[in-house]
């Protein structure tokens, strides 16, 4: 399973906390007990990756048409249990995103150290790449498959700028440039997303200590409360060639 990068603006929840709301999910689902789904899928994945997973109960995902039922589980190599991610089975076919997870999490790291550079803190972030995977890419990690495979990648780069006073767009304009320059663009990734959400440090603990939710919200009710100060959009590569493009891409 390759989760693709929707060409489209993102937002965000910042917490639930700061809008006081609660998404709930479409369809019905229903946990299955151990059965011959569960047996297919740690079958799948072994043959798939020639080691061995631990494969925990699937759940079977049904809408009320009844046109996209697919069974879905998660998933994580016995050497390391924090590593998990998807399998799905769907029309008689497994898809898996275990190597996205993987490399997302080998690239993590990197781009934290460059946030910590160009910013001065630690920041809250949310990376994330998706490459082609194949006989190939199996056998990569992180640097090799950017450097292999950059037209077949994509990038999801999303993070928090915190301000202390008034927001200078010139300034931080250049500085999230150079984050997209040396993460992304220099990396010569086709397809990328690039969010960043400036918002005041009276609200910096509530962000890092509690888990972020990305979800296609407007934020206009964030920034007219004054939570969130600005945003920067970006979807394509060929739209940003210089740091005064990524400037037009403040949304207020």
């Amino acid at each position: 399973m390759s989760i693709k990068i929707k060409r489209k603006k993102i937002s965000i929840i910042l917490i639930l906390a700061l809008i006081g709301g609660t998404m709930v999910g479409c369809g019905q689902s229903d946990t299955k007990k151990e059965g011959p789904v569960q047996i297919k899928m740690e079958k799948y994945i072994k043959d798939a990756y020639k080691e061995d997973f631990v494969v925990e109960v699937p759940i079977m995902h049904r809408d009320e048409g009844g046109i996209s039922n697919y069974d879905n589980a998660v998933a994580y190599p016995k050497k390391d249990k924090s590593l998990k991610f998807e399998i799905d089975y769907r029309g008689g076919k497994f898809s898996d995103n275990y190597m996205d997870v993987k490399w997302s999490r080998e690239g993590s790291p990197i781009v934290g150290n460059r946030l910590r550079e160009v910013y001065g803190e630690n920041t809250k972030y949310d990376f994330e790449l998706t490459e082609e995977i194949n006989e190939n890419t199996k056998k990569m990690n992180y640097k090799e498959v950017t450097e292999n495979y950059p037209d077949k990648g994509a990038i999801r780069l999303v993070y928090y700028v915190f301000l202390d006073g008034s927001l200078d767009k010139q300034k931080e304009g250049e500085r999230a440039y150079d984050i997209l320059k040396t993460t992304i663009l220099d990396n010569k990734i086709k397809e990328y997303l690039f969010t960043v959400f400036f918002v005041d440090r009276k609200y910096k603990d509530l962000i890092m200590n509690n888990k972020i939710d990305y979800e296609m919200l407007d934020n206009d009710d964030l920034y007219k409360s004054k939570k969130l100060v600005n945003g920067i959009y970006s979807t394509e590569l060929s739209n940003v060639r210089n740091k005064d493009d990524l400037i037009k891409r403040f949304r207020y």
